[in-house]
């Protein structure tokens, strides 16, 4: 009975650690590029994350959008916020398994939806990005 309760643990501690690898530490080395003037490089690491399947693949997707923005490359920045767009609306729903996990383990074992204000601010990000290409219309619409 004990060593079953030491292994759960173990395999508790285990779980806890290895969902450490978070987000923030994959995107630190792309943002260190971009402070840097370095647009190429980053661009080509959060490529990278955002076309991996992940849990946080929602929070690449906006991050690899923000960063084409900031790099002027407006055309693949709409394009990456809408297919950001398309990822959060398929990615809402909750499941009952995963939510449990959650809150038992770590609430990393969750796929990341995105908050409301985080849907809003795609459409106002392509709205920038239409109102730097000089397609009003089209800003307005995202508006």
């Amino acid at each position: 009975m004990r060593f079953h309760i030491r292994f759960l643990l173990l395999l508790l501690v285990s779980l806890i650690i290895s969902s450490c690898a978070t987000y923030q530490k994959q995107v630190a080395p792309a943002r260190s590029d971009l402070n840097s003037g370095q647009c190429d490089s980053a661009l080509q690491k959060l490529e990278k994350l955002a076309l991996k399947e992940s849990d946080d693949r929602l929070a690449y997707w906006l991050e690899y959008a923000t960063a084409l923005q900031a790099c002027k490359q407006y055309d693949k920045s709409i394009k990456a916020f809408l297919e950001a767009d398309k990822l959060a609306e398929s990615l809402d729903f909750t499941s009952i398994t995963k939510s449990t996990a959650a809150t038992l383990v770590t609430e990393e074992l969750t796929h990341y939806k995105g908050d409301t204000f985080e849907k809003f601010f795609i459409n106002a990000m392509n709205a920038l990005n239409f109102i730097q290409n000089n397609d009003l219309d089209s800003a307005m619409i995202e508006v």
